[in-house]
């Protein structure tokens, strides 16, 4: 437990200043940094037999496609999507003997990749909601509507847990915890709300609650992959959490879905 707080507290200390005072490029650039650990530690799942040669096309691809979604037009956005699965899936045919395999890293590879990596360009389309010189309101609302949501259902689970959730992907989760990280997210989000204005109560309360089942189900998502790979963590860059991909597996959701609902009610 030790090790993991530790761990925790060095991983705030390098990201928060970045956060809170580096601005939206700077975030942009931390999250590309970010984002090739993460494909390193998804290469071996990609591909289990050339899991070198899978951390240099998914980082190519992923990095592409990274580059795009942050600074660049709709319509290359598309593009660099579709190039990218094509070589993703010309490479997994090529580098693979047997077809089966073959199609199956293909097909993980082409559909998660490019989620992977235009998902975490949302981290810095968060952060656009507030102008560079303003506190980064949005984002660390996010950030931390996830965090709370993890928090609450680790110790929802271990003081009333009993029903499991989906055992075969992930043994330990169970509905309690769901509620708990719900139920902390919705209070944590509320009280946000009411003393930062930030956006009004009731909306805070829906988007916590929403935020909240998209970190579960994030997180599940890349346990469902590890399992099907047998592979426990993703990687050890962080003591006692895994690798970076453990730590933001549930972000590759909740981004996405915090970003979409402050646009399409116009809160940001």
């Amino acid at each position: 437990m030790l090790t993991r707080i530790l761990s925790g507290v060095v991983a705030l200390a390098i990201v928060l200043p970045v956060i809170v005072y580096g601005g939206v490029v700077a975030v942009k650039a931390l999250v590309g940094a970010v984002l090739l650990v993460v494909l390193k530690e998804f290469s071996p799942v990609a591909s289990p037999e050339h899991p070198l040669a899978a951390w240099v096309v998914t980082s190519a691809v992923g990095g592409a496609i990274y580059a795009q979604v942050s600074f660049g037009k709709a319509s290359m956005t598309a593009a660099a999507m579709v190039t990218g699965v094509a070589i993703l899936l010309t490479w997994a045919m090529f580098v693979h003997e047997d077809p089966e395999e073959g199609a199956l890293s293909g097909a993980v590879t082409a559909l998660v990749v490019p989620y992977i990596a235009a998902a975490m360009a949302f981290i810095g389309l968060v952060r656009e909601f507030n102008p560079t010189g303003d506190a980064p309101e949005w984002l660390l609302f996010v950030l931390v509507g996830t965090w709370v949501t993890d928090s609450g259902a680790y110790f929802a689970g271990r003081l009333f847990g009993k029903r499991k959730l989906i055992e075969r992907i992930s043994p330990k989760k169970t509905w309690a915890g769901v509620y708990g990280g719900i139920i902390a997210a919705v209070a944590v989000s509320v009280i946000w709300a009411t003393q930062t204005g930030l956006l009004p109560t009731v909306h805070a309360a829906a988007l916590g609650a929403v935020l909240a089942v998209s970190c579960v189900v994030g997180d599940l998502v890349e346990s469902m992959f590890k399992r099907a790979r047998g592979i426990k963590d993703s990687g050890s860059i962080m003591p006692g959490h895994g690798g970076l991909y453990d730590r933001v597996d549930s972000l590759l959701f909740t981004m996405p879905v915090g970003w979409l609902y402050a646009v399409s009610f116009g809160l940001a």
